[in-house]
């Protein structure tokens, strides 16, 4: 058995001692294309204006100034679907004609569109 020393985690370490060097080295290869896969997803779905992937089924939140009396208001909206990087949501409105943040208290303090 190959006695170097495995740079890592206490995850990598354990997989180690359970599986035998060989197998702890494919097992944290294997866990390490998986993480990038799942990182590719989340930077291809849309962001909330705070920096949060925006999911189907996912509510948001905007807030909006009336133009006519000036009154403030914050909206929460359920996610229906994302594509080419673009939420849209019930209503109609979409991450390209709305700023949405990922709680109510984030859309207040960010003050009307």
């Amino acid at each position: 058995m190959n006695k170097e020393p495995i740079d890592g985690n206490d995850h990598e370490l354990t997989a180690a001692y359970l599986c035998g060097r060989a197998d702890a080295n494919e097992i944290i290869r294997k866990q390490q294309q998986e993480i990038e896969r799942l990182r590719a997803t989340l930077d291809w779905l849309p962001k909330t204006a705070d920096g949060v992937p925006i999911m189907p089924g996912m509510y948001v939140w905007y807030a909006h100034t009336s133009p006519i009396d000036r009154e403030r208001c914050v909206y929460g909206v359920r996610c229906v679907n994302v594509d080419s990087r673009v939420a849209h949501m019930v209503g109609g409105q979409d991450t390209t004609t709305h700023k949405f943040y990922s709680t109510q208290s984030a859309a207040e303090a960010a003050g009307g569109e």
